[in-house]
């Protein structure tokens, strides 16, 4: 067998001297060699299955976002974008409605036509600002009363949305409010069933109200007062409310890949600690 060799050099004489270790002296095993190799796999797919895991955390994250969209007007003739449901347009809204007191509620309610899951709610809103407006969903079914009450919220009655889920009305006057949501509160709504998305007014100091149309299609304005309670109609009667909800994004295939991608490396990671 042959020894390994190693030089050393004198940097004044610029000599070189070579030895020979004796056979004995230890060498790099094949354990200590594959053991390299694994920790060194480790570290990127430690990496790789953090940033899954952070896209994962991301995506549950439940909340919503209150904007005003300055593309459009309290005149606009059509909504921005391509909403999934389009009731009547800013242009075609006559009167706001809604609670003036603490307590008031709003309601918008709105028939699908087929399933998706929600992404934002634009509609059309004036007020006095306010920071503390609960947000409710509620799946009425794929009938409604055509008479008051057109539905009533009770204790047995199921929030879609996540508790405690609010937004601040950081804007007077009349405008375009968006509101979008994430994770758990983008709700899967399920096609031929009602739905109404419910604005609680909890700030006696503050209002909000929401304008609604002459008209009467496929959708209504609810009030009432309170978390529970019957739903009524605005006073003129059966009104579609300036509204228009819109589906949330698919998610791109490269982030359907990053999850499969973590949850691989998971796997490689326990085989590997278990073998």
């Amino acid at each position: 067998m042959f020894g390994l060799r190693y030089r050393t050099y004198d940097v004044r004489r610029m000599d070189v001297a070579e030895t020979v270790l004796p056979t004995s002296q230890p060498k790099y095993t094949e354990t200590q060699t594959l053991l390299s190799k694994h920790t060194i796999m480790k570290t990127p797919l430690k990496v790789l299955l953090c940033g899954s895991f952070c896209a994962i955390t991301a995506s549950a994250w439940a909340g919503v976002a209150y904007s005003v969209d300055g593309s459009m007007n309290t005149s606009s003739a059509a909504w921005s974008g391509t909403p999934a449901i389009a009731l009547a347009t800013p242009g075609q809204g006559n009167v706001y409605e809604g609670g003036n007191t603490g307590g008031g509620v709003v309601g918008i309610a709105f028939l699908t036509t087929s399933a998706f899951n929600l992404g934002e709610i634009k509609f059309e809103s004036q007020g006095i600002l306010g920071n503390n407006f609960s947000l409710s969903l509620y799946d009425l079914g794929t009938t409604v009363s055509e008479t008051n009450p057109r539905y009533t919220i009770d204790n047995t009655s199921v929030d879609l949305f996540s508790a405690d889920l609010n937004f601040s009305y950081t804007t007077a006057g009349g405008q375009i409010t968006t509101l979008t949501f994430t994770g758990a509160d983008q709700v899967s709504l399920l096609a031929g069933h009602w739905y109404s998305l419910e604005i609680l007014n909890n700030d006696l100091a503050s209002n909000l109200l929401v304008e609604r149309a002459s008209t009467a299609l496929s959708a209504f304005m609810s009030l009432g007062t309170g978390a529970t309670g019957a739903r009524n109609n605005v006073p003129a009667g059966d009104r579609d409310p300036v509204a228009a909800i819109y589906a949330a994004p698919i998610p791109e295939p490269s982030s359907i890949a990053l999850v499969g991608a973590g949850l691989m490396s998971l796997f490689m990671m326990r085989r590997s600690k278990n073998g």
